[in-house]
């Protein structure tokens, strides 16, 4: 008999740690959330939303408030809206590095975001445009590793060499080298080189900040280019998984611009950058050409504009050569080395 209810003791113990039930009753209970749920349907988890839903407030360097609200789990609408205005909705941010489709279903993933080097999982924040602070907004960067070939189709997943909105250094890298070797020591310096920020920023004010005026680039309507090539951006599923970008294109600063749903600074992985020449009675778009044969580093540096051919053909300081002696230093009509010579 003792050795029954011995054994019968040590079977009880190995029986798992049962807690007191408080009540039956449902209305009895505090409804509390199980712990991992979508409570309000958007397929953005709560525990995510819950991550990013305090509200960001600065000031532009013009002393603009800048109020930027977080995440809802009991509001699925904020799944669509992009809140920074960097291209990407809450949805596409949340996915990264998969496309929006992650959420779908029978879209097969590994976990969302990155192991960063402190060892922590990182992802794009919906309410900080640059979420990485390299200076290039997270919709910029998604679109250029897409452009880059960077969408690896059996991962279904982004794989970014350069543009990668979860990696800082960007910020220092030139991957075109159209820096310009001011001191001409034969090497370009950092400070020499042309950032893809720099690229990306030309031609902004001073006061330009994302979360207000939005991307550097121009969309005059709701509708999309239907070329793909820079400077242009296509909303085309062709082409594209992206479809905020256009949205999320300037706000202001869009006076006299060349063209439309066009990236408005330089291109930061093609040396010579021209998208437009005056005819001399109007500036016009240049595709399928580009460029002027002047690396946008050099242009930028001796003060012409590395967006416009027809500067090329300019002589700002008067010292070119009466070849003919008849006293007059004709324009250059055109860029060839016949017309050149004429």
């Amino acid at each position: 008999m003792t050795v029954l209810v011995v054994l019968g003791l040590f079977f009880v113990s190995q029986l798992p740690a049962i807690s007191n039930v408080g009540t039956t009753n449902p209305n009895l209970t505090e409804g509390a959330r199980p712990p991992a749920t979508d409570s309000d349907g958007d397929k953005i988890p709560d525990v995510h939303e819950n991550l990013f839903s305090e509200w960001i407030n600065f000031s532009s360097p013009d002393n603009r408030a800048v109020v930027m609200k977080g995440l809802d789990r009991d509001n699925a609408s904020d799944a669509y809206i992009d809140i920074d205005i960097d291209g990407l909705n809450a949805t596409e941010e949340y996915c990264w590095p998969y496309p929006a489709e992650c959420v779908d279903p029978g879209f097969t993933r590994g976990l969302t975001g990155v192991i960063n080097e402190s060892g922590e999982r990182w992802y794009l924040d919906p309410r900080v445009a640059d979420t990485d602070g390299d200076g290039l907004p997270d919709g910029f960067e998604a679109h250029m590793c897409e452009k880059l070939g960077g969408f690896d189709l059996e991962e279904k997943r982004f794989v970014c060499e350069y543009f990668d909105p979860l990696n800082a250094s960007d910020a220092d890298l030139d991957p075109d080298d159209d820096g310009f070797d001011v001191n001409r020591d034969g090497f370009l310096t950092v400070n020499e080189l042309l950032t893809s920020p720099e690229e990306y920023q030309f031609g902004s004010p001073t006061n330009w900040t994302n979360e207000l005026d939005g991307l550097r680039c121009y969309a005059p309507n709701p509708e999309s280019s239907i070329l793909n090539e820079w400077p242009f951006i296509t909303e085309n599923a062709n082409f594209t998984v992206f479809q905020n970008i256009l949205e999320a294109c300037a706000r202001n600063g869009t006076e006299n611009i060349i063209d439309e749903y066009i990236w408005l600074g330089t291109n930061p992985v093609e040396e010579d950058s021209d998208r437009f020449n005056y005819d001399g009675v109007k500036h016009r778009r240049l595709f399928p050409s580009s460029g002027d044969g002047i690396t946008d580093g050099w242009e930028i540096h001796f003060g012409l504009d590395p967006l416009n051919r027809s500067n090329a053909l300019i002589d700002l300081d008067n010292d070119g050569w009466d070849a003919n002696r008849d006293g007059i230093i004709s324009v250059d009509a055109a860029r060839s080395e016949e017309a050149l010579a004429v």
